[in-house]
């Protein structure tokens, strides 16, 4: 019995980790063929979609179509999303930079609140991806949802933030990594923190509305 039991253990590890290095392929492949610039932000709502349906206990989902389906009919929104926060984020970095040059008390009031802004861009930055592939909205509604929700659960955002810091630092150590599991453990993990949140959000919204007026 213990011998089977083990046996089943290991054959799901090894399961797993079949499942996180075709997905991290899946994920390459695609930023690829999106030219990289147009990939890139399409293949990562592609991966955070097939996350999402393992989350919800769908272990036996079908891979590549349900990533090919999020990657092609979310390509324009994920890329205009990705890139929004592109360039915002360039812009801090550019006038925290300049900021940094001045003298004075009022640079250093400027550099807090830059500081404050980026690091309050991160927090709604890191639940854009799992919002857009967990709810259906406008384009510039999932930037709102994403504030909403990571404001309302900061528990949840500091922990995608921590668990991000931890696994870059794994990947620098271990850059044999790169080509099967760089992206697919870290999104993988993340939108499972994502998704606890999500599930709260939906148990709220149920219990307001059973609330007799």
């Amino acid at each position: 019995m213990e011998m089977n039991g083990l046996m089943n253990g290991l054959y799901r590890i090894s399961e797993w980790i079949m499942r996180l290095a075709y997905i991290n392929i899946l994920w390459l492949v695609f930023t690829l063929l999106g030219l990289m610039v147009f990939g890139v932000f399409p293949a990562t709502t592609g991966l955070f979609a097939v996350a999402r349906k393992w989350r919800m206990g769908e272990s036996d989902v079908a891979v590549f179509k349900t990533f090919w389906h999020s990657y092609k009919s979310e390509f324009f929104k994920a890329n205009i999303l990705g890139y929004i926060m592109v360039i915002i984020g360039v812009i801090l970095y550019f006038d925290i930079r300049i900021v940094q040059s001045m003298d004075g008390w009022l640079s250093t009031i400027l550099l807090f609140l830059l500081v404050a802004m980026s690091f309050f861009m991160l927090f709604f930055g890191i639940f854009l991806f799992p919002v857009l592939v967990h709810y259906k909205s406008k384009t510039l509604q999932y930037m709102k949802n994403a504030i909403l929700v990571s404001i309302a659960f900061p528990f949840h955002t500091i922990m995608m933030i921590v668990t991000t810091i931890a696994y870059s630092f794994i990947i620098a150590a271990f850059p044999v990594l790169i080509p099967f599991f760089s992206v697919s453990v870290l999104i993988t993990s993340v939108m499972f923190i994502a998704y606890d949140a999500f599930r709260r959000v939906e148990e709220k919204q149920s219990n307001d509305l059973q609330e007799p007026n």
